[in-house]
């Protein structure tokens, strides 16, 4: 069966209660978030999760195969597989835990055009990666317009049946904010532990200490994370560097203390991102590091988008490794790039998915052991602390 998004739509009676503390209801959405609205923001995502019942563990449907794809005209579509005893299960429950692939606004589509097929069911969504997830940087976009899409992506999902959505590493707060906003609770996780530990059985952290470097303030819970990750594989590690981005239409620069890049002479400097888009910013700020007489470069990046010439431009550099996930597919190889390597996640993921349906709390101390045995913690940013793998 095929589905046409443009046919369905959003049912007019789907609602969604604003779940956000009063105290961040009438913030301004285009500004980014000071320490004390991400401190609210982390307690407000994590008492409305624990405030509403699971959806029960009766169905969980994989549609990261199902064909997909977006008509000559522009209309996106997605390929309903489900037997027709799938389809009156999910109809008589009125319930869903959905696994899907959400890479383009289209796929978020033909997914909502999905669901409406099925009824509106109150859905559990999990999926590692979502377009348009920065939500916060109006410079990007001319009058704020990447605000105005977050926004309303979000607000569709919820209206076509979304209640809980799992994904991975969100670029900003305003994910969440907007998902609390249009009444869906956010878990944001990373695959980091995972890919720390995979780099160091892999050796890329041998033969020197580790620097941990961040191209801004805004990383710095990943750099956190990744001084409590050395710690516990026994990693020498020396305290972080920050630098100082600046967007303009030209691009994105990365700025750095001269006294700080003195500090990852001979070491092995480690840089988080959340997101790899054309290297233009990740390459210069290895160069730099390179300049100032770092030992190697180790970049860990959870999104491989890749776009434009990324591959090429940082396959050049021979100090430099880059380890990503299989959060989302490129949108060019990186197969032929000797200096990346993906680490699979996704399956994982699943058990995630799987995992808190079945009602684990992933703020427990259970819940946060069961994350870390599958590769996964909560996302850097919803921890205060790095003393121990279940701080909260």
């Amino acid at each position: 069966m095929q589905i046409s998004a443009l046919e369905t739509g959003v049912r007019p009676t789907a609602f969604h209660k604003n779940l956000l503390h009063p105290s961040l209801q009438n913030r301004n959405p285009r500004e980014r978030f000071s320490p004390e609205e991400k401190a609210l923001l982390k307690a407000n995502l994590q008492d409305v999760w624990s405030t509403q019942e699971s959806i029960p563990a009766t169905l969980l449907i994989d549609f990261r195969q199902f064909p997909a794809g977006v008509y000559p005209d522009g209309e996106p579509y997605i390929l309903n597989n489900l037997p027709p005893e799938i389809i009156e299960q999910v109809g008589a429950t009125g319930q869903l835990a959905a696994l899907a692939r959400l890479e383009t606004p289209a796929d978020v589509l033909g997914f909502r055009a999905l669901l409406d097929d099925l009824g509106n069911p109150a859905t559990f969504l999990g999926t590692m990666f979502l377009p348009l997830e920065r939500g916060d940087r109006p410079g990007q976009r001319p009058n704020g317009q990447e605000v105005v899409i977050l926004r309303r992506l979000l607000k569709d999902l919820a209206g076509s049946g979304v209640q809980r959505i799992i994904t991975t590493d969100t670029h900003s707060p305003a994910f969440p904010y907007f998902a609390l906003e249009s009444g869906m609770r956010v878990l944001d996780i990373t695959p980091l532990p995972l890919m720390f530990k995979e780099t160091h059985e892999r050796g890329l952290f041998e033969g020197a200490s580790i620097i941990p470097v961040t191209g801004d303030y805004g990383a710095t819970e990943r750099a956190l994370m990744a001084q409590d990750l050395a710690l516990r594989l026994n990693i020498p590690c020396q305290e972080p560097i920050f630098g100082e981005k600046q967007k303009s239409v030209e691009g994105t620069r990365v700025f750095f203390n001269p006294e700080d890049l003195k500090k990852v002479a001979g070491l092995t400097a480690v840089v988080f991102e959340d997101i790899l888009a054309t290297g233009e910013t990740i390459g210069e700020t290895v160069k730099q590091l390179l300049s100032a007489h770092a030992r190697a470069v180790v970049v860990l990046v959870t999104h491989p988008i890749v776009a434009g010439n990324a591959p090429a431009n940082l396959a050049n550099i021979s100090e430099l490794t880059v380890i990503t996930t299989d959060s989302r597919s490129p949108l060019n190889t990186i197969a032929s790039a000797r200096n990346f390597i993906q680490i699979p996640v996704s399956d994982r993921f699943a058990q995630v998915l799987t995992s808190v349906q079945q009602d684990l709390d992933p703020w427990s101390l259970e819940g946060k052991s069961h994350l870390e045995e599958l590769g996964f913690s909560l996302a850097p940013w919803l921890f205060n602390n790095y003393t121990s793998g279940t701080s909260a």
